[in-house]
């Protein structure tokens, strides 16, 4: 397998006020005597005359330059790298730095590198917030200024901005960034309540944790987040992140909710037992680049190995035997923490896992938690190829909507009955909206009363992050309850009635015979990799659909590549010989690959259909059959595939 008070800056230009006057000359009135003896006359004085003053000069603010900005603020905005990433960050209050979650998420430290040179190692994570993407580190001691995050949701459109961090800088001696753009508009996460600046400048990785700057220099609101294929910036406000990261610093919110490593439990031998197909277990270990790996895994059911690695595009899937030892050998490419995880495709079996370094199990505190309606459960993926499963308790006939989301991954939802299996598991990606139209939503109507399974999975197998799981009465415009499939009708064909499998995740359909049974979730067909699998009463013709999204780790992006995946991958899990390869278009003008394979001393024939959606999604048919004249109804159901959008 290849997954913020911010710093104002006023320069006033004082121009002096020149307010040397000259002064008026007193007028003097002379006595005037005549023959007679008159009373003297009282001199009268004229009005002293008011000199007009000058204007006094008012003082004007100098502009601000983007330049200024920058030079005042960056010596604030930090380097952070942790576990083989890196990203940005801003110092605020307390010289605590304040960056996204996804930039240190899961490592408890990170290297902090200031613009003078000075660069920290081990600076403490000491708070996360998985939900809105924010995370705490420090304090650190250093002489810089911490900024101050500012209130300023009334920026209007079109308003200019600076955003200040390191977008792409890998090098050994980083130095900020300066990005000039404008408000495009304003996007609402209402679950979360965050409000988000959309900005016309596409943002390169690196630039998560920094800060947006207004012309008037304050720190409106940190980094993290792109939109559309252009990645458009998207800004978190200020204004709502604040009582968030005042939390966080507060200790009002747990980070971690308890979950992570075990370290008590460090070994490099474990006992394992798994109940069902969904269940699994995660070990964790930091390895350092150049180690020779080893890992065997022994046990009473069909196990398998999934190892992912610092890198997304890294990793290896290990599921060579039906029954008995796989063995992982790995060289590691990338220094920082790796994860191991167990599954099978079995009900209760044991296992005893053994490797050549201490793996430290890793605690998931989502594991089997209970919801009632009318509430909210705050949940993690925690680790590549998590699976989060929340009971519900429903009467019969009762209808709930339930809706999931996130700002850190693409939530898939399932509901089905408890135990896994006993009932039909119903599913949804993205009805749900959200910020990035993401979100999963579905109403669900109890078939009879029980306990119900809530399960979320990031389907991707690459990215982490929390979630929100809701649960409540339906509300006017929510999704119409999901109902019981209705009988399929019929479809005549030459080999028989045919019935229509349509995918509930991707716009993809095809038709199997009618009277094959629906195995998923048996032994042969694991809900972990096949959505669908038909086997028909003698047992004789088995016919397995997997699909996945093209984005996941190590996913082939081309046919090609994914023949090549395919030919190697089922000749070492079921001794088959590639006989050949046909690039086809099927009977409703769909191009597609047909792989044939032929099992030892012709004991059974193998042949694979596989097509791709956009860059999307690809979805591969596996037919294995023991008589070859079964072939001519395998070519004649590839020719009912269809793309149903």
């Amino acid at each position: 397998m290849n997954r913020f008070a911010a710093v104002l800056i006023l320069v006033l230009l004082l121009i002096p006020a020149c307010n040397a006057q000259p002064s008026a000359d007193a007028v003097a009135t002379a006595i005037v005597l005549t023959e007679e003896a008159q009373p003297s006359a009282t001199p009268t004085l004229e009005p002293t005359a008011t000199p007009t003053p000058l204007p006094t000069a008012t003082a004007t603010p100098v502009p601000l330059t983007a330049a200024g900005i920058f030079d005042n603020l960056s010596p604030a905005v930090v380097r952070i790298e942790s576990d083989g990433g890196f990203g940005s960050g801003v110092l605020i209050e307390g010289h605590y730095i304040l960056t996204n979650a996804h930039v240190v998420w899961p490592a408890t430290d990170a290297i902090v590198s200031l613009t003078d040179g000075t660069t920290l190692e081990a600076v403490p994570v000491v708070g996360v917030d998985l939900l809105a993407d924010l995370a705490v580190l420090g304090p650190i001691e250093t002489d810089v200024a911490p900024l101050a995050l500012t209130d300023s949701e009334d920026v209007a459109i079109g308003s200019p901005l600076l955003l200040i961090g390191y977008p792409g800088d890998a090098t050994n001696a980083p130095r900020p960034t300066l990005t000039e753009t404008l408000v495009s508009r304003l996007r609402e996460q209402e679950t979360f309540d965050i409000t988000y600046f959309q900005v016309s400048a596409p943002v390169a990785g690196g630039q998560s944790g920094g800060i947006a700057v207004t012309m008037d220099g304050d720190v409106i609101g940190l980094t993290g987040n792109s939109i559309t294929e252009a990645q458009y910036g998207l800004i978190a406000s200020a204004a709502d992140i604040r009582p968030r990261v005042e939390a966080l610093l507060s200790a009002e919110a747990e980070a971690t909710g308890g979950r992570g490593p075990e370290a008590s439990e460090s070994d490099d031998r474990h006992f394992v037992l798994l109940h069902n197909v969904q269940e699994s277990r995660v070990f964790t270990a930091d390895l350092e680049k150049g180690f020779e790996l080893e890992v065997s895994v022994d046990g009473t059911g069909n196990a398998l190995l999934l190892l992912t690695t610092p890198v997304e595009e890294e990793g290896v899937f290990v599921d060579e035997t039906s029954r008995g030892i796989e063995r992982l050998a790995f060289t590691v490419e990338n220094a920082g923490r790796h994860y191991l995880v167990l599954r099978h495709y079995d009900n209760t079996e044991s296992y005893t896992l053994q490797s050549n370094v201490a793996w430290t199990p890793y605690h998931d505190s989502d594991d089997d938690q209970q919801i009632h309606v009318g509430e909210s459960y705050a949940g993690v993926m925690d680790h590549p190829y998590d699976v989060d499963v929340i009971h519900l308790a429903l009467d019969k006939d009762e209808i709930v909507n339930v809706q999931v989301s996130s700002l850190l991954i693409d939530p898939m939802l399932f509901i089905e009955p408890s135990p896994p299996g006993s009932g039909t598991e119903v599913m949804d990606d993205d009805s749900g909206g959200g910020l990035f139209a993401t979100d999963a939503e579905l109403t669900y109507q109890a078939p009879h009363a029980g306990v119900y399974r809530l399960g979320v999975v990031e389907p991707t197998g690459v990215l982490s992050g929390g979630y929100q799981l809701q649960v409540r009465e339906p509300y006017e415009g929510a999704p119409t309850p999901t109902v019981p499939e209705p009988t399929p009708i019929p479809i005549t064909s030459p080999f028989g009635d045919l019935t229509r499998w349509e995918s509930e995740l991707f716009p993809f359909a095809v038709a199997y015979p009618a009277a094959f049974e629906n195995t998923v979730g048996s032994d042969e067909c694991p809900e972990l990799f096949y959505q669908a699998c038909f086997v028909d009463a003698l047992d004789q013709t088995f016919i397995g659909i997997f699909e996945s999204e093209m984005g996941r780790m190590g996913a082939p992006q081309t046919l090609d590549e994914l023949a090549q995946s395919m030919e190697e991958s089922l000749a070492a899990s079921m001794d088959v010989t590639f006989t050949g390869r046909e690039d086809i278009v099927s009977a409703n003008n769909r191009p597609g690959l047909i792989l044939s394979f032929t099992g030892p001393q012709e004991a059974f024939f193998v042949k694979t259909f596989s097509y791709m959606l956009n860059g999307d999604a690809t979805i591969t048919i596996v037919f294995i059959y023991s008589d070859p004249a079964q072939e001519e109804m395998v070519e004649y159901l590839i020719g009912t595939f269809e793309v149903t959008q």
